[in-house]
């Protein structure tokens, strides 16, 4: 059982570990304080879709933990090679586990809930949840990455929008900002496939992977959140203007509102 004093505990150490990651570039800095934004958003999230989910107070407290340390390995990823993209750097589910494993932080914990936390944050950035994952493991994957998705569509879309924003190539994952987008990627879309991130060469590419996340969720407050904030529209909208985006679009929108209502009658 994980009391309230553990979890105050490991909010301390987040809290001291991310302040040891200060840069005197501001644009460096910027990064490191969107992550950790970030985490907080996930743990706003991750409680609230727990919470709909009539979870208990040990099942909470384990949700908001393992939201809390998900993206742990994104600083020392940043802090060592300058960007947020696992492909030109490393694993940062893996470098986060190894972190948390260094400084002994969730050792305060009984082994179980230490088991369950660490399979989400190996799961929470997988194209798919290994399939090995079952039982409390697979929920609170499933949990994780419904709360992580929810808050990078918040991200994304604000910076996407914002006509004044400074390019970041760490939110575009180094991808180049032009017209064209992979037409095979978009019909993996349709097919509600899972994209992989070789495959993306430009950042419209990452916009329709980004989009096809919408068929990973699991949860249906998740969903609500989606619909409520219109990130599937925000996104298209910053697509480009042409007849197989359209039609992806008016799919996805039916889709949502079909899985919501299914969910809400079921």
């Amino acid at each position: 059982m994980i009391t309230k004093s553990q979890e105050n505990q490991l909010i301390r150490w987040f809290h001291q570990y991310v302040k040891t990651f200060r840069f005197k570039d501001i644009h460096f800095q910027r990064n490191i304080d969107l992550k950790y934004e970030h985490i907080l958003k996930v743990r706003d999230a991750i409680m609230e879709i727990a919470l709909s989910e009539k979870l208990g107070s040990h099942q909470v407290r384990l949700a908001s933990i393992m939201a809390l340390f998900h993206d742990i390995g994104r600083f020392k990823q940043y802090s060592i090679y300058r960007t947020f993209s696992d492909r030109k750097s490393e694993n940062h589910a893996c470098l986060g586990l190894q972190e948390l494993k260094n400084h002994e932080v969730l050792n305060i914990l009984e082994f179980g809930d230490r088991s369950l936390i660490e399979t989400a944050i190996g799961n929470h950035n997988r194209k798919e949840i290994c399939a090995q994952t079952t039982g409390e493991a697979l929920f609170y994957s499933r949990l994780l990455r419904d709360a992580d998705k929810i808050d990078i569509w918040r991200i994304v879309t604000d910076y996407y929008e914002d006509p004044e924003a400074e390019t970041n190539e760490a939110l575009q994952l180094d991808l180049p900002d032009t017209a064209e987008y992979n037409s095979e990627i978009l019909r993996q879309v349709e097919k509600g496939k899972s994209i992989r991130m070789e495959d993306m060469t430009t950042l419209n590419d990452f916009k329709l992977l980004q989009i096809g996340w919408v068929f990973d969720l699991s949860y249906t407050k998740s969903l609500e959140i989606v619909k409520q904030k219109h990130y599937m529209e925000r996104l298209f909208a910053v697509l480009p203007d042409e007849d197989p985006i359209s039609q992806l679009q008016q799919n996805i929108l039916d889709y949502l509102d079909s899985k919501i209502g299914h969910c809400r009658n079921g």
